[in-house]
């Protein structure tokens, strides 16, 4: 039971818990999203749109 309520939180977080797991779920993708980042190339006036997943 827990486990299926874990999930559903990753996949979708509701309720007073939601902020939690979103900062969780921040933490835990910090190193690749930075080294996503840097492969990019980015200059300093462009922008990203990421499209798809993600904590909100």
């Amino acid at each position: 039971m827990f486990q299926k309520w874990l999930g559903n939180q990753l996949k979708k977080p509701t309720g007073f818990v939601s902020k939690l797991v979103g900062k969780y779920m921040e933490k835990g993708n910090y190193e690749i999203n930075n080294w996503t980042l840097s492969l990019l190339n980015i200059k300093g006036n462009e922008s990203i749109l990421e499209v798809g997943i993600g904590n909100g």
